[in-house]
């Protein structure tokens, strides 16, 4: 392996390879971290390698110096299963190696934001172990592949790399995509022809690096230049899809899903693509039996013990319960949003925001006592970060009785806690001593300390938290203290008409959810801006509060000043309980201030109304005519 600064991921590499390869090869080229402290840890044989903008290069040095009669190539953010390891020694064992061999084993890319919250794996295949020796080495600056000059047999196995380059805070921290373009456009200057591979890995690159029209580029040249039996071809067109979404260039989105369904259609990936371009444009129904194809091919390969996906295991399960329970939430069917919340988070535990949600939900409907049952099928708590994240889903939806149940778990597994978790615990508990001395272990100049310090303030009624710790005037926080300070001296108080609006819409749900309501009034009763309230409305839309969120949207209603997505949750609260005419009514009028793709054919959908539908969509050809020519959309005008 080749290694730079990889402290935070080697570990957990050589651990997983100590009992399988009986010599570690580490070529470093440049470490300035603890990489090489680690590494001695496993293995004397820690070469320095001087970097050259050439990973063959750095590749061929290890090759050079091994010893053994196979070969296995790994990075130190990837790892490899401990069950596997004997069947493929076995396996190696009893391979011929007089003449070249290569062994392809499947890649299994992590996805999410750290290590700590993957959401699931990008699958795909590469040649990581061969024979030594018979002049088998690496070829390209960037992205090497395997080369050798005699005929090598190739054959797969059942043994997986899982690599977590690709967790958003590793490619970061990394900077990856800027080192690997340095080397593109390096080689580009050389004026050497690329294949389509090297199409493939540019725009992979570029894709990382958000810039999206010019991955679009690359993808499409690679497409043209390759056969439908290259590995990445699936990946290409996956990728375009998503890419295509995000620019909302729909037309050549959907023409790749339908050539998707045509060539992989026995997976689940495309028809989650499907599902997730006809829920944009409101076409829920269609979008609904898309996600449920998704689950059913996952139910049914998995019986025969067949591959169920292609490229990402997400579309499996994971995603289409995630857009099922947000087509349930917004129909008000909270049965079956608390059903796919559930089983998303039986798919990954780690997702914070959907742990919230479920939360959220049952505490409207279920006794404390229950709710603990249920979370401990999904989060045992003798696991110390199932304690810590269920204690957090609490302590932010400001449930004293639970927050302070996991707090005691957290405490009994001697979990260090974070500052800014116990600071609004002691407020939630209403406890000012304890909140002042976590107050000082926050950052200085945070928006945590800022925030805290203002609810504080409001909580003692007392200013000083604010002239303590608000002292800032370059900060957004430092305005909206010095309006508070104006309360609680019972000054004149004006409207508040501020620039932060963000801040103050933070400060006002976050007083809402720790209980403090009649502070929560204070401010609100001062608040003119209309973007806020319709903000602050639909909070309490989406926490299913919706009696107050009603009132809210009343009040908006009366001063002609609720918005399109105001009257649109309206509209979507009167469908829930079948007075359809008065949704209907709300939900045109959302489209004649906010003609959205996904609000037109939503309506038409609900429509029995001949003349409407047609007005409706004549507007939807006239507003959206690039759109006309999608299948869906010709079957909706039809």
């Amino acid at each position: 392996m080749i290694v730079k600064n990889e402290e935070k991921v080697l570990e957990q590499c050589l651990s997983s390879v100590q009992e399988l390869a009986d010599e570690i090869i580490i070529i470093d080229t440049g470490s300035t971290d603890g990489t090489k402290e680690i590494a001695l840890k496993y293995t004397e044989q820690v070469f320095d390698f001087q970097w050259i903008n050439d990973f063959s290069a750095a590749r061929n040095e290890g090759i050079n110096k091994a010893t053994g009669k196979w070969i296995l190539i790994l990075d130190a953010d990837e790892y490899v299963k401990q069950d596997e390891v004997d069947s493929l020694r076995n396996m190696l064992n009893l391979t011929e190696t007089d003449k070249p061999v290569g062994i392809v084993v499947d890649v299994m890319n992590l996805t999410g934001n750290s290590l700590t919250s993957t959401t699931g794996f990008y699958q795909s295949s590469g040649t990581r172990i061969f024979t030594n020796g018979h002049g088998i080495h690496y070829e390209n600056k960037i992205h090497e592949q395997v080369i050798c000059q005699d005929i090598m047999a190739q054959f797969k196995v059942s043994f997986t790399v899982f690599h977590s380059g690709y967790v958003t805070q590793i490619a970061e921290e990394k900077k990856k995509s800027d080192r690997n373009m340095e080397i593109f456009n390096e080689l580009k200057k050389t004026g050497k022809k690329s294949g389509p591979y090297e199409d493939f890995t540019i725009a992979n690159e570029l894709a990382a690096a958000r810039k999206l029209k010019e991955s679009v580029y690359y993808y499409s040249k690679c497409i043209k230049r390759s056969k439908i039996t290259d590995p990445w071809y699936s990946h290409c067109c996956y990728r375009l899809i998503i890419i295509f979404k995000i620019l909302k260039r729909y037309n050549e989105a959907y023409a790749y899903i339908e050539k998707g369904l045509q060539l992989w259609g026995q997976y689940t990936d495309f028809h989650y693509l499907k599902g997730a371009v006809l829920n944009e444009f409101g076409m829920y129904e269609q979008a609904v039996k898309a996600f449920e194809t998704c689950l059913a091919i996952a139910e049914e390969n998995g019986k025969q013990n067949k591959q169920f996906w292609l490229i990402d295991t997400d579309t499996c399960r994971l995603f289409p319960f995630i857009s099922l329970a947000e087509i349930a939430y917004m129909r008000k069917d909270i049965g079956k949003t608390v059903f796919f919340l559930t089983k998303v988070l039986q798919e990954n535990s780690k997702s914070f925001i959907h742990l919230y949600r479920l939360t959220r939900l049952l505490l409207q409907s279920e006794p404390p006592d229950e709710i603990s049952r249920l979370l401990e099928q999904i989060y045992p708590q003798n696991q110390p970060f199932n304690c810590y994240i269920v204690f957090k889903v609490f302590l932010e939806l400001g449930h004293e009785l639970l927050a302070s149940k996991y707090l005691d778990n957290c405490k009994a597994l001697n979990l260090s806690m974070e500052a800014n978790d116990m600071v609004r615990y002691a407020l939630l508990t209403r406890n000012e001593k304890i909140a002042s001395e976590w107050l000082e272990k926050l950052p200085s100049n945070s928006d945590s300390m800022y925030s805290n310090a203002l609810i504080a303030a409001l909580a003692s009624k007392n200013p000083s938290w604010i002239y303590q710790y608000v002292k800032d005037s370059s900060q957004p926080y430092y305005d909206i203290g010095q309006y508070v300070i104006c309360i609680l001296e019972q000054n004149q108080v004006e409207q508040y008409a501020g620039n932060h609006q963000d801040q103050l819409y933070a400060l006002i749900v976050d007083l809402f959810k720790l209980g403090y309501f009649e502070e929560f009034d204070q401010l609100m009763n001062l608040v003119e801006n209309e973007a806020l309230l319709n903000k602050v409305a639909d909070f309490f839309y989406e926490e299913n509060l919706l009696e107050i969120a009603i009132q809210y949207y009343s009040a908006l209603i009366n001063q002609e000043a609720l918005s399109a997505a105001g009257y649109m949750n309206v509209a979507n609260l009167y469908l829930s309980q079948n007075e359809e005419e008065e949704g209907l009514m709300f939900m045109q009028k959302s489209i004649d201030m906010d003609p959205a793709i996904d609000r037109i054919p939503y309506l038409i959908s609900l429509l029995s109304d001949t003349e409407l539908i047609s007005a409706y969509q004549d507007k939807f050809a006239d507003l959206h005519a690039g759109y006309n020519q999608l299948p869906f959309i010709k079957n909706l005008n039809a």
